[in-house]
């Protein structure tokens, strides 16, 4: 799998948990909630937007691909999974890679997101998980790891790539100053000074929501 840069790193998993914010807002009363959007595991079991982006360490940084004016050139590919549940409907012609917020992604930020499979519901997608952990299976570049048992296997196996240097030059001062409020929103994918994922901060709310002002 081709490697990808720091920058380009964090702004996918950036991007991961706006679509997981997202997706938590689509699934209405149900569980099996889904995004027609980018990666994540649209939404946990309980519905609320958590969970935690993790990466894979082919998603490293050793390609080049200058980043100017917000947007990547050439453009880099980023690979993801989801659940996808029933509720989620696309508009004509559209798919889980060919859709709105996929175009967005790609025309302005030169970010091409790829789902590589989906599932039903979210127990399915864990399940997935476990199954790809168990196999030995190549895991996508970035994607939402909902359960904290299976985050940890795939960290002490060695399967997730360690972010702190490309959160801390890459991330915005914005972005990083959310994560200082709550520095203890980092105990679940810490190893050590090493963070191995990018938490989805709680909003305090019974299901999740993304606000814009």
């Amino acid at each position: 799998m081709r490697k990808k840069t720091g920058r380009a790193l964090v702004s996918a998993l950036s991007l991961t948990l706006v679509a997981a914010s997202l997706a938590a807002c689509s699934g209405n009363d149900s569980k099996d909630s889904g995004t027609a959007g980018a990666s994540p595991s649209a939404g946990s079991p309980s519905g609320s937007a958590s969970g935690t982006a993790a990466s894979s360490p082919s998603a490293g940084d050793a390609a080049k691909s200058p980043k100017t004016g917000g947007k990547f050139d050439p453009p880099v590919t980023i690979t993801t999974a989801m659940p996808v549940g029933d509720d989620v409907k696309f508009r004509d012609g559209e798919t889980i890679n060919d859709n709105v917020m996929m175009k967005w992604f790609r025309d302005n930020m030169g970010i091409d997101i790829k789902v590589l499979w989906t599932t039903k519901t979210v127990d399915d997608y864990q399940n997935k998980q476990k199954l790809m952990f168990a196999s030995n299976q190549d895991i996508p570049d970035v994607m939402i790891v909902n359960d904290p048992s299976i985050l940890a296997n795939f960290i002490e196996a060695g399967q997730l790539k360690d972010i702190s240097a490309d959160f801390a030059q890459y991330a915005s001062k914005r972005f990083q100053d959310s994560y200082a409020t709550q520095p203890s929103i980092w105990n679940s994918v810490l190893r050590g000074d090493k963070k191995y994922g990018l938490p989805l901060p709680g909003d305090g709310m019974a299901k999740g929501a993304l606000f814009f002002r």
